[in-house]
Order: C-alpha cells, then sequence, then structure tokens
C-alpha cells in the first residue's frame, strides 16, 4: 500500500513540475521578445498615456518631447524588468517601485502645471484682452521656473532662453503697466495740476520704469507679476511731467495762436503779445506756487488758490489786450464740446415734451448752444470782473429768452404763458 502512495505522489510531483514549466514557458512567449520588441511595446504604451495626458493637462507645447522621453523611459524600464527572469514575484515587486517612481513624478509635473496656471489668474482676470499666444508664453516660463537646477536638460535650457526674450512676455509687461500708469496718473491728486503733455510724460515716465523692472525679472528669471509702485517711482513720474511740459513745442504753440489771432484780425504786435501772455499762462501753471502775479488774493471776499489766480491774471491781461469778439475767435474751440454737450440734454428735455419735427429742432437746437457758447465765452473772458460779466450774463439771458419765444411763435406755438424751467431754459404750455 505504501509502495503504491509513493508512486502516486511521484506522479503528481512530476505532473505538476510539468505544468510549471508550461506556464513559465507561455509568459516567456507573452513578453515582449529583445531589445526590438521591447522598444515598439514601450512606443505603443507610451503614446496612449501621452495623448491622455496632454488632452487633460495644458502643458507647454515645447515640454512634450520631454514629457514624452520620460514616459518611453519608464515603460521601457518596465517592459526590460521582465527580460532574463521567470520570477513573477520578483518582477511585480520592482513594478510596483518603478509605478510609484513614475507616479510621484507625474504628480509634481501636474502640480507644476497648476501653479503655473495660478500665476496667470490674477493678470486674466484684471486684463482679459491678452492673446492665447501670450498666455501659453506666460504658462510656459511659470512652469519651466518651477524645474529644479539639476533637473535642467539643454533642451529646457533652450527654451527658457527663447521665453526670457519672448515679445509676448514683452507685451504683457508693456500692456501691465500701461493701463495702471493710465489709472494711477488719473486718480492720484498729485498729478492734477499736470496739463495733457505732462499727463502723457508722467505715464510714460511710469511706464519706462515699470517695464525696465519687468525685463529684470525676466532676465534674471524671476516670476512675473504686478509690481508695486511706490512714492518714489510716482515722485520721480510727476517730475516727467513737468519736464514733458516744459519741453510742449513753443512753436507748434505759437503757431496755432498765430493762424486763430489772424482769423481774427489782429496785427502783429497783439499777436506776439498774446502769444507771450499764453506761454507766461503755461509755465506758471507748471509751478504755480512761485509764479508772478499782481491780482489781490481775494475773490468776492474769499481767498484764492494760486492756479485761480494765476487764471484770472491772464484774463485780466487778455481782456486788456482783445475784445471779446477776438477772444471768442481765437479760444472759442475749446468751449464748443462742452457746449455741445449742454445744448444736447436741453434739446433732448425738449423734444421729448413736445413733438417738433427735424426742422424745428435743428433751429431751437442752434439758438440753446448759441446762447451757451455764449454764456461760456463771457464767463471765462470776464472771470476777473464780476460786475462786467454780470451785466453781459444778464444782457445775454435777455436776448436768448427773446429770441426763443419769438421762434416757438415762429412754430406755431402758444407761448403767452410761457414760464422758465430754470435761468437758461424756457418751456411753453
Amino acid at each position: 500500500m505504501k509502495k503504491i502512495i509513493t508512486i502516486i505522489c511521484m506522479l503528481l510531483a512530476f505532473t505538476q513540475q510539468g505544468f510549471t514549466q508550461q506556464t513559465s514557458t507561455e509568459a516567456a512567449q507573452k513578453r515582449p521578445q529583445g531589445k526590438q520588441g521591447i522598444s515598439e511595446m514601450a512606443g505603443l504604451r507610451t503614446d496612449l498615456l501621452f495623448k491622455d495626458l496632454t488632452t487633460s493637462y495644458e502643458f507647454p507645447k515645447s515640454y512634450h518631447p520631454i514629457l514624452k522621453d520620460k514616459m518611453y523611459d519608464f515603460e521601457s524600464r518596465k517592459l526590460a524588468l521582465k527580460e532574463g527572469t521567470t520570477d513573477e514575484l520578483h518582477i511585480q515587486q520592482k513594478q510596483e517601485i518603478l509605478t510609484l517612481e513614475y507616479d510621484l513624478w507625474l504628480k509634481n509635473q501636474k502640480r507644476m502645471l497648476e501653479n503655473a496656471i495660478a500665476t496667470w489668474e490674477p493678470i486674466s482676470e484684471q486684463f482679459d484682452t491678452y492673446k492665447d499666444t501670450e498666455r501659453k508664453d506666460f504658462i510656459a516660463y511659470h512652469f519651466y521656473l518651477t524645474i529644479q537646477e539639476e533637473e535642467m536638460t539643454a533642451r529646457i535650457l533652450e527654451e527658457m532662453n527663447s521665453l526670457t526674450t519672448s515679445q509676448n512676455l514683452k507685451n504683457i509687461g508693456s500692456d501691465m503697466h500701461n493701463r495702471i500708469a493710465e489709472g494711477l496718473v488719473g486718480s492720484r491728486y498729485i498729478f492734477k495740476t499736470l496739463h495733457e503733455s505732462g499727463l502723457d510724460g508722467a505715464k510714460k515716465a511710469i511706464q519706462q520704469t515699470m517695464a525696465e523692472k519687468m525685463l529684470n525679472r525676466l532676465t534674471n528669471r524671476k516670476p512675473l507679476k504686478l509690481q508695486e509702485i511706490d512714492q518714489a517711482i510716482i515722485n520721480d513720474a510727476y517730475t516727467a511731467g513737468l519736464e514733458a511740459e516744459k519741453q510742449v513745442s513753443a512753436t507748434a504753440l505759437e503757431k496755432e495762436i498765430i493762424e486763430k489771432a489772424k482769423i481774427a484780425g489782429l496785427d502783429d504786435q497783439k499777436t506776439k503779445a498774446l502769444v507771450d501772455l499764453v506761454i507766461k499762462r503755461e509755465v506758471d501753471l507748471r509751478n504755480p506756487r512761485k509764479a508772478d502775479y499782481s491780482l489781490v488774493n481775494l475773490v468776492n471776499g474769499r481767498p484764492m488758490g494760486p492756479i485761480q489766480r494765476i487764471n484770472f491774471q491772464f484774463a485780466a491781461n487778455v481782456q486788456k489786450l482783445i475784445t471779446y469778439k477776438e477772444y471768442r475767435t481765437i479760444f472759442g474751440d475749446k468751449f464748443k464740446q462742452k457746449v455741445k454737450d449742454i445744448s444736447k440734454d436741453e434739446i433732448s428735455v425738449l423734444t421729448t415734451l413736445y413733438e417738433m419735427n427735424d426742422d424745428q429742432k435743428t433751429a431751437l437746437y442752434k439758438l440753446i448752444y448759441k446762447y451757451h457758447f455764449h454764456k461760456k465765452v463771457i464767463e471765462v473772458y470776464l472771470m476777473h470782473d464780476r460786475k462786467t460779466k454780470k451785466q453781459r450774463l444778464t444782457a445775454a439771458q435777455y436776448k436768448f429768452g427773446k429770441d426763443y419765444k419769438e421762434l416757438l411763435q415762429s412754430f406755431g406755438f402758444d407761448t403767452k404763458d410761457a414760464q422758465p424751467l430754470d435761468n437758461n431754459t424756457f418751456q411753453w404750455n
């Protein structure tokens, strides 16, 4: 009996050995054979993994070859573990270690990309007019900044060098700080005394300073962000604005005054005197506290600020030199837009209350515009002479009321009960 049992055990052991050898042989046959087989299989698996990754994550295009090489290296190493051994347990352990290493690497890549995108978000929220190429370069630059020095390859260094001179990044920096300078110069009190040329000069100074800071950050490979504009930069910008105003071409200013003076019929002597007054006023307004003026410091019993005194002095000198009509011809253009706005507002109210045809609306608009134009010119021309100004404004208002009533009567409206809406506008019943 014992002999029979021994024979059966020997048969079972032989069968098991044959099965194990067969299983190992089949497993070996399923593995890619040789370096070429490993390369082909790794390539196929890498293509699938890479496509899935780049579909879900917007890595910089220039980084794609680096990503793909790393993924291919992982797949090749994982497949190569099966070469030269049939110990499946050993292979599995090695693959788990390799997979953990790869997963940590991939997780880090995604985190680096998310951080780079996060640097773009505050800029895109504040300024939303950038091109997609500019956005991609910005994110790529900050993505490469997060790569450790020991991981820097020649290819990555080449991409970084390209991005640090990227026109797209320079455009972003320039646009950001152009808008900041625009808002800053428009809101800070220190710039209120500057005129158009001075404001432009101040903006350019801020833009240039911030552009240099941005360029330094690119050169030194530092993150790009909205920079703090400190008081020193603001003070320097104001000084630059003053210098810009000083450089306003006197020739251009003279040319403008001379052309208008010629239309007004001024002789050469008066024209030269007027040009001198205008240029002096421009210079005084740049440094109002240092201006030389002779008018008293009180108007209507109230103290005047330096700018008001300069304007009053200018008005007094101009009134002595030229007539109201000449002043209106030479300086009237600067009042026209304001007068248009006022006249449009008034005519819009009147035409919603009463039905008029287009010709009637045009005639009424011209009358209202003419009145407000004269009113504005009188207020500035005679700002220094309260008594005369009041007389002229009263006369202008009386004439307007008379012409207004006659015009309405010509339209066929009943004007016997016409009452003023305010000091300037009339209505009819």
